[in-house]
């Protein structure tokens, strides 16, 4: 599995008391990291022009922020690479 670096080794536990605590500094990190993902993705990924077409990225946020109320385990990254997955499906 591919390692993630920065926030994305975060848990989704500590994502949710990040953004719940109003750190205005991590919750960017956060976003940033999401944004940086889904560029590359769509710079890497044949056929894709826009991984997120289907939404904003607020809406990949809050998609974001649903899967790690349910998975507060999982690492950042792991939520970031569902939702990409989720996205292509639609």
């Amino acid at each position: 599995m591919m390692q993630g670096w920065g926030v994305a080794n975060n848990s989704c536990g500590k994502y949710l008391s990040d953004v719940a605590e109003y750190q205005k500094d991590a919750e960017d990190a956060y976003v940033s990291w999401l944004a940086g993902y889904a560029t590359a993705f769509n710079a890497e990924t044949p056929g894709v022009l826009d991984v997120l077409s289907v939404t904003d990225l607020d809406g990949a946020i809050e998609w974001v922020n649903n899967y790690c109320r349910q998975h507060p385990t999982d690492v950042f990254y792991i939520a970031v690479k569902r939702l990409t997955e989720y996205m292509q499906v639609k």
